[in-house]
């Protein structure tokens, strides 16, 4: 059983809460709104979500879908959360629905390293040039949009340097010069860090802080290293 509850609609963004029951659960669960980037994307939040509770996929990427409907949306994401944990471990699961084109997609983790690589796949995902393009056309929306929201980006990389504090970060060109893009500021810890070389294709998690000499300025940790 699905039902929708509208709460509130403002200006900047859509309150909204999806309350669905899964087989055997005794209650329905409620997933609650986290952000919102207008005309794009929804993240939905389950919390204390109890390990003993089965989680139907089709039940859950089936809401996924009819809220990106319901919103208006490009993209939805439903996060499950366990009871008693912190989100910064991780999900327990996490369904998307990424445009009429994809079939939905639906992840559970079943150990604390599973929780941890869904972490980093939570996000809109965008081509480089769309969010660039974005900052490029008014910078002032561009922040209200995506300023310390997850980005998941598929990226070559042009090159890994650091800057004069010695942070490393990737560069994400969107023009034939090379000078126009994205800089992706990373911890020196990511595990991930030893894999990037030039030319490699990297899914990164990532969240603007501003536009600085036509550049996307972002932090990110990376999610994937393909293999050459």
């Amino acid at each position: 059983m699905i039902m929708w509850q509208k709460i509130s609609t403002c200006v900047a963004a859509i309150i909204f809460s999806l309350f669905f029951t899964l087989a055997g659960s005794a209650h329905a669960l409620e997933a609650t709104t986290a952000f919102t980037i207008p005309g794009k994307y929804v993240l939905l939040v389950v919390k204390d979500f109890s390990p003993e509770e089965k989680i139907e996929a089709k039940v859950v990427v089936k809401s996924a879908k009819e809220a990106a409907k319901k919103l208006n949306v490009e993209q939805c994401q439903i996060v499950f959360y366990e009871k008693a944990k912190a989100e910064s471990e991780g999900p327990m699961a996490v369904a998307s629905s990424v445009g009429d084109d994809n079939d939905p997609m639906f992840l559970q983790a079943t150990n604390a390293e599973q929780s941890g690589r869904l972490k980093k796949i939570i996000g809109y995902e965008a081509e480089p040039k769309e969010l660039y393009q974005a900052y490029e056309n008014n910078e002032v929306v561009a922040d209200e949009d995506f300023k310390g929201k997850p980005v998941i980006l598929e990226v070559k990389v042009s090159g890994v340097a650091k800057d004069v504090a010695g942070k490393p970060y990737v560069l994400v060109p969107v023009d034939k010069s090379g000078l126009f893009g994205l800089r992706i500021y990373l911890d020196m810890k990511d595990p991930f860090l030893r894999e990037l070389k030039k030319g490699s294709i990297a899914v990164i998690q990532a969240k603007a802080k501003g536009f600085t000499v036509k550049n996307v300025m972002m932090d990110g940790v990376i999610a994937s290293v393909a293999k050459k």
